[in-house]
């Protein structure tokens, strides 16, 4: 099957949506499909993680976006991008952004008679502040209007798919009609797997994710300083790279805690699952996650994990299971799990080895063979008479 990728985002910049390109791109073409991704062009570095991928790379802009270092590819580029498409002849189109990229996918299917597939990453209510034309807009305003596009743009698809349950239910819960399949960004086990380390003396926490103001990094810190008075020497690891790091570095001096705090930046997955096989704790403050790449990445590393109460992060943390859940910018709350899990090897240990056995359920072998459902589904809905040899081509592929 040949499989057109859409996404103003891919590498190097830092996401889960990046991540999930990556990963779903190489296990599709080792399993015998061919995928090409449509995505912008980045000055400082335009280099493919994903060797089998095929990248267009188009002119990109940030007029569109108060995000920093974020890009949507130029509508200038749509004619190079249609071109491409009309000779790559696709089967399925998957959407990743729901920008004007994104609506152009759905003109390319149109035209070209291709079924289009939308992933649902970003709760994009969380960071419609960042869109140019609505930061002046009352934030009653933005969530009426996001929750209409959102509406208007995905029930324009054949099928949707969900990173988990409470986002299935967001996105029902508004309207939409379309069929919405649940299909975790999923980890994978032969990269990520906990190993025996020789570890240091105090508690090592430890937070990956891009360093922006929708990750609530800051929450993170002005909780461990808390946390510092009962586990004085414990380390907080932050692990990642974005427009808000030098400001968390202030913020770490400020606090006076920048000598128990090690910012090692961005790190490829080579070195990241050893990173987290060396942390005891992994913690998270966001409260925008459709899923949890990272969360998925430190369980199947045997790490307990801490979390707040929001989106599908309590779908992955089971309370007083595998971690411990906190309500969302609760500095106290957060501290107190800190340190809970800091002064109790043995609930850790018990908390480890159940993140082990619930992460198995998101093995990226399971998502892929539901992404290949996925794709045959809206190739049905599309033209049953356009399924048949298609679906013949899937059906071969173990």
């Amino acid at each position: 099957m040949k499989i057109a990728f859409f996404s103003d985002v891919y590498y190097p910049y830092t996401s889960g949506v990046v991540t999930s390109i990556i990963n779903f791109s190489k296990k599709l073409n080792d399993r015998g499909h061919k995928v090409c991704l449509f995505t912008s062009e980045y000055d400082e570095n335009n280099t493919n993680p994903s060797p089998k991928l095929e990248v267009y790379r188009l002119k990109s802009t940030s007029a569109f976006s108060n995000y920093p270092g974020f890009k949507t590819v130029s509508p200038l580029s749509f004619i190079k991008c249609f071109k491409a498409i009309k000779k790559i002849k696709p089967d399925i189109i998957h959407v990743h952004t729901p920008t004007a990229l994104g609506w152009f996918a759905y003109f390319c299917g149109k035209i070209l008679k291709i079924p289009v597939v939308n992933t649902y990453h970003t709760l994009l209510g969380d960071i419609g502040q960042c869109v140019s034309i609505l930061k002046y807009c009352k934030p009653s305003t933005i969530e009426k209007l996001i929750s209409f596009y959102t509406r208007f743009y995905y029930n324009k698809s054949q099928v949707i798919i969900s990173p988990s349950q409470p986002i299935k239910n967001y996105l029902q819960s508004i309207g939409i009609k379309k069929p919405i399949n649940i299909v975790s960004n999923g980890v994978n086990f032969n990269t990520f797997k906990k190993i025996d380390t020789q570890k240091t003396a105090g508690i090592k926490f430890i937070h990956v994710g891009r360093l922006s103001f929708e990750k609530n990094v800051d929450v993170i810190l002005k909780s461990f300083k808390k946390a510092l008075c009962s586990l004085p020497s414990s380390k907080l690891i932050i692990v990642g790279s974005g427009p808000d790091e030098l400001k968390l570095k202030n913020l770490a001096k400020s606090l006076k805690i920048d000598n128990s705090i090690d910012f090692v930046g961005r790190l490829e997955n080579n070195l990241l699952y050893k990173v987290y096989s060396n942390a005891d704790i992994f913690i998270t403050a966001s409260t925008i996650e459709t899923e949890g790449i990272v969360l998925l990445e430190a369980m199947s590393c045997g790490l307990c994990v801490i979390g707040v109460d929001k989106l599908a992060i309590p779908y992955i943390i089971k309370h007083n299971e595998n971690g411990l859940i906190a309500q969302p910018f609760c500095h106290n709350e957060i501290a107190k799990h800190m340190v809970t899990l800091g002064l109790d090897k043995n609930l850790r240990d018990a908390f480890s080895l159940e993140s082990l056995k619930k992460v198995k359920q998101f093995n990226l072998d399971f998502s892929i063979k539901k992404i290949e459902n996925s794709y045959m589904q809206a190739i049905k809905i599309y033209s049953p008479s356009l399924g048949f040899d298609t679906v013949k081509r899937i059906s071969k592929i173990d």
